[in-house]
């Protein structure tokens, strides 16, 4: 599958499509798309507000992150309304040093590697033992604070977005990074 299906521009109005398995098929010429490009079946085309390159000078990282606290709580409406994501508290420390799996400490290792520029999903569990999971909004970093342990995102799909994906093994808060170039990925943050 060609690069330029996936999720990868930043500066772009694009419309949002209905139905979860169809990808928005991008155009690009020399690797960039023009100030004012439109393409047909695509009701109404899209505009670019840059030419930047399809994919930047370092491969984009992608993240799976969950936005339910307990399993309960959910609170993507607020991460969406202040334009952040987090999963700990200032100050809160994991309950014990283990750093295998889906422990605390191992999410926060994964946390450090996100990056200005990598995508963000927040996905939701479908019930015990489901093999797919909801992805409920997709967004671009814009900066990660490491003392907060809070990434602000330009979230750019709408309220409302929903697609099923398979789980992929995503149970804890956060998962990744995945590259590009894996099909899941694909199916997780095409638009």
């Amino acid at each position: 599958m060609p690069a330029s299906r996936l999720f990868l521009l930043e500066s772009v109005r694009l419309p949002f499509l209905r139905g979860s398995a169809r990808c928005l098929q991008l155009l690009s010429v020399g690797g960039k798309i023009g100030r004012s490009a439109h393409a047909t079946g695509l009701g109404g085309g899209f505009r670019a507000t840059s030419g930047a390159p399809l994919i930047g000078e370092a491969m984009k990282q992608y993240w799976v992150v969950g936005a339910m606290w307990s399993g309960t709580d959910d609170v993507l409406d607020q991460f969406i309304r202040r334009g952040y994501w987090y999963c700990w508290d200032i100050g809160e420390e994991p309950d014990t040093p283990n750093t295998q799996g889906n422990s605390v400490a191992t999410q926060r290792e994964r946390f450090r590697q996100i990056k200005r520029g990598d995508r963000i999903a927040v996905k939701r569990m479908l019930g015990q033992g489901a093999q797919e999971m909801e992805v409920r909004a997709l967004g671009v970093v814009r900066d990660v604070d490491f003392k907060e342990w809070r990434v602000y995102v330009r979230w750019v799909t709408r309220k409302g977005f929903k697609r099923t994906a398979p789980l992929h093994g995503c149970t804890a808060a956060m998962h990744g990074p995945y590259a590009a170039d894996d099909e899941w990925v694909h199916r997780v943050f095409c638009i």
